[in-house]
C-alpha cells in the first residue's frame, strides 16, 4: 500500500466510525410508481395498486444482512401521499460530505420504462421442492435454461424487477432473512442448527421478492451484485413494508 492508498483508507474508514455514532442519512435507491405500474399486464393482484415504493439503503456500509440488527441500514416506504404534494428534497449534506469523484451514495435521476417479464423459478427459490427435478440431468438442463435470463448484475440487462422470482447471485436468500428477521444472527454454521432455526426454517418459503435492484449505469449503480428487498407474505398482505429486509448479494 502506497502513503497516497494508506491515506484513503484512513480517511475513509474515519468517516464510517464517525456515521456510525450518530444518526446518518440513506442512499436513496429508487421511487416507484406503483399506481402506474399496476396498469401493466402481469402486475402482482397482491401488491398494492396504489402509492408508492421508497427504498433507502446504507450504501456506504453495506449491512450484514444475517444480523438482526442489520435493518438499521435500509428503509422500505409505502407512501400514498398525493402527487401533488410531494416535493425533491435536497441532498443530505453528509452524504455529499463522503462521496467524490471515485465513489458516491448519491444517484443520478433515471427513469425506468416498465414491461412484463418471466421469472423463472431458480432452483435454490425454498419453493423448488414442488418440482420433481431430482433426476440430474434434468437439473442441469432446467439450470441451462435459467442461466439465459441472465443476472441483474450485467451492464446491459433488464435487472430491476418488481415481483415474481428473484434473479439471484448467492443462495439462502428467504432462509437467512427468516432467521435474522427473527432475532438469529445466522452468520456462522453453528447458528443453523440450533433448534431455535431448525424450527423457523420450515417457513422461510414465506418470504417473496419485493424489489430487485441491480446495475444501472444511467443512474450511477456499476455495481457489482444487486439489491433485494424481499418481504413475508403476511406482512405484504398487511401493507407492513416497514417489515422487509434487503439483501445485498455478489459474485
Amino acid at each position: 500500500m502506497t502513503p497516497e492508498q494508506g491515506e484513503i483508507f484512513s480517511r475513509e474508514h474515519l468517516a464510517k466510525a464517525d456515521a456510525v455514532e450518530r444518526p446518518f442519512p440513506l442512499a436513496f435507491f429508487g421511487q416507484f410508481d406503483l399506481a402506474e405500474l399496476s396498469a401493466i399486464d402481469g402486475y402482482d393482484p397482491t401488491f398494492p395498486k396504489t402509492g408508492r415504493l421508497l427504498v433507502f439503503y446504507d450504501f456506504f456500509e453495506q449491512p450484514e444482512d444475517f444480523t438482526p440488527e442489520a435493518s438499521v441500514g435500509w428503509r422500505v416506504i409505502w407512501d400514498e401521499s398525493p402527487q401533488e404534494s410531494l416535493t425533491r428534497a435536497a441532498i443530505p449534506s453528509d452524504l455529499e460530505a463522503i462521496s467524490d469523484d471515485d465513489w458516491t451514495s448519491i444517484f443520478e435521476p433515471a427513469l425506468i420504462h416498465a414491461s412484463p417479464v418471466v421469472t423463472p423459478i431458480p432452483m435454490s427459490d425454498e419453493g423448488w421442492d414442488a418440482f420433481d427435478l431430482a433426476d440430474g440431468t434434468l437439473s442441469a438442463i432446467y439450470g441451462e435454461w435459467l442461466s439465459e435470463f441472465g443476472t441483474p448484475d450485467e451492464e446491459d440487462g433488464e435487472n430491476h424487477q418488481l415481483g415474481g422470482y428473484p434473479r439471484t447471485l448467492q443462495n439462502g436468500l428467504q432462509a437467512t432473512s427468516q432467521l435474522a428477521a427473527n432475532g438469529i444472527s445466522c452468520g456462522t454454521g453453528e447458528a443453523w442448527t440450533s433448534p431455535e432455526a431448525k424450527a423457523l426454517l420450515p417457513s422461510a418459503g414465506e418470504w417473496r421478492l419485493l424489489l430487485q435492484i441491480g446495475v444501472d449505469l444511467n443512474a450511477g449503480m456499476t455495481g457489482p451484485g444487486a439489491y433485494y428487498v424481499i418481504i413475508r407474505n403476511q406482512d405484504l398482505a398487511a401493507r407492513r413494508f416497514e417489515q422487509a429486509r434487503v439483501t445485498y448479494q455478489c459474485d
